[in-house]
């Protein structure tokens, strides 16, 4: 789906491989999937609420757990919150690693229809002429990966190594694959050809790209702030393999649900709650909140980490690109320049979401103002040699394209970026009428979600699951019967 932000959202290449034999009856489906997934409800419009939910709320069920020629499970870490709420994240194998959901007790704020929805890590890299959707290293996944029947949860292309749950944290190690891959005969978004853009050889013909990403998700206690039970810290460290580009965007997007429709700019240091209308580029935090402020997330981050970045808000109504589900984004872009070979090779990413009702995520924010002062932390961006990113004055992303399953189009905005962390607020004490339990104004916590997919479809309802080898340099191998990361890495680690 496509989203218009002033910075395009990562987008992932579909593998250009040979595919081996794969089940594609229902039974091998169900065996490839993590269990009985029900099936879609009637009419298949997203205009049926029944439908909506089957496939924009994520369920491990019908989600594949295949990546490549291995296997692993989801990835579920949780925390009570206030004593009777439960803040639970999972890392979605179809999906890349990618956060796939995120919810407080039964209420899920992720939209993770596709590939390129969800909460995920995305980039582009571009030259001249602005990003494009046919070089978008995306965590979910490439477009071709939501072929096939819904909730669109098949394989995805991304090379998943590692997706583990330890204590309050989630990680996951990947290489990403190229939102529109090279073997992608119809054009990208604003009409790009992957042809154009990506050299005929490996990893690209294989819809992977020459970018490896580590994240960690945390929760309380594990990412060590205080009283702060309903925060998400979502770290990222990136390293290029690429040759270098002038402009590199490094986006954290989070695709939330169709009814978190009010949002709103904070500023922390004078306290002031801002109601906007409309896509926005913000330097202070932002918030997307349910129409009865019930349910919000809000997204922060240290200028001194991501001295660039800046906050995004998008909103699209339905469209053939967003498949009629409309999107509904909340994001973190991150502008470097002069990255690749000869520039820097790694960058690092921290945001923090918080979740709660309105009063409650904004005293989260003020809490996050409080323990993680915008700057007081050194620029963590730092090329192989150590030395600082150096951001441009003023940088313009024009961008087209699609993040990792929507897209997100730069129409000539100036914004700046600051890697700001995700936060959302819940209430203490239920709503009259409501079982429910938002978290109030007092506490938040942050989350973390990175989350992936990939699908492959054939015929009818039974899902295609191909087991695909990846290319010789990043072959490892697996441990058999087993959610587990390769026992070694290629020899890109050497030096």
């Amino acid at each position: 789906m496509r989203l218009r932000t002033p910075l395009l959202i990562g987008v992932v290449v579909l593998l250009g491989v040979a595919l081996l034999p794969g089940p594609r009856n229902a039974a091998q489906a169900a065996q490839a999937a993590q269990g009985d997934c029900p099936p879609p409800p009637a009419p298949q419009r997203m205009v049926n609420p029944a439908f909506y939910r089957y496939v924009q709320t994520y369920d491990s069920a019908c989600a594949s757990r295949w990546n490549w020629d291995r296997t692993f499970d989801d990835s579920t870490v949780s925390r009570t919150v206030d004593g009777v709420n439960r803040l639970a994240v999972t890392a979605s194998a179809a999906l890349g690693g990618a956060l796939a959901s995120l919810r407080v007790n039964d209420k899920e704020f992720l939209a993770s229809g596709g590939h390129g929805a969800s909460l995920q890590w995305a980039f582009h890299a571009w030259n001249g002429g602005g990003a494009t959707e046919c070089y978008n290293p995306t965590q979910g996944g490439s477009r071709p990966d939501d072929a096939g029947p819904p909730p669109y949860h098949g394989p995805s292309t991304s090379a998943l190594y590692e997706q583990t749950a330890s204590g309050a944290s989630l990680r996951t190690t990947s290489r990403l694959a190229m939102y529109v891959p090279l073997s992608m005969t119809t054009p990208g978004y604003g009409g790009c050809q992957a042809r154009d853009y990506q050299p005929d050889r490996s990893p690209y013909t294989f819809g992977l790209s020459p970018y490896w990403l580590n994240t960690t998700v945390r929760l309380a206690p594990d990412h060590g702030l205080s009283n702060l039970d309903n925060v998400v810290q979502l770290t990222a460290q990136l390293t290029s393999e690429d040759v270098r580009y002038a402009h590199f965007d490094g986006v954290l997007v989070a695709y939330l649900q169709r009814d978190f429709t009010r949002t709103f700019a904070y500023d922390p240091a004078t306290r002031t709650l801002t109601g906007r209308s409309g896509d926005f580029a913000s330097s202070v935090p932002v918030l997307r909140c349910t129409p009865n402020l019930l349910y919000c997330v809000g997204a922060y981050f240290r200028r001194s980490a991501m001295p660039t970045a800046y906050y995004w808000i998008q909103t699209d109504g339905p469209s053939d690109y967003n498949g009629l589900s409309g999107a509904f984004v909340e994001q973190v872009t991150v502008p470097a320049t002069n990255v690749g070979a000869g520039g820097l090779t790694r960058l690092d990413y921290e945001v923090y979401l918080a979740v709660g009702d309105l009063a409650r995520v904004r005293s989260t924010l003020d809490a996050l103002a409080s323990q993680v002062p915008a700057a007081d932390i050194a620029a963590v961006a730092t090329m192989s040699a150590g030395s600082p990113w150096t951001p441009t004055a003023t940088e313009s992303d024009t961008t087209t394209g699609r993040t990792s399953g929507m897209a997100t189009r730069t129409a000539g905005t100036t914004a700046r970026v600051e890697a700001a962390p995700m936060v959302a607020v819940l209430t203490t004490r239920p709503p009259s009428g409501q079982s429910q339990l938002p978290l109030t104004g007092a506490s938040a916590f942050p989350l973390v979600l990175t989350i992936a997919a990939g699908l492959l479809a054939m015929g009818g309802s039974a899902v295609f699951i191909a087991r695909r080898r990846l290319p010789a340099g990043d072959r490892t191998r697996s441990r058999a019967g087993k959610s587990a990361r390769l026992d070694s890495w290629p020899a890109r680690r050497a030096g």
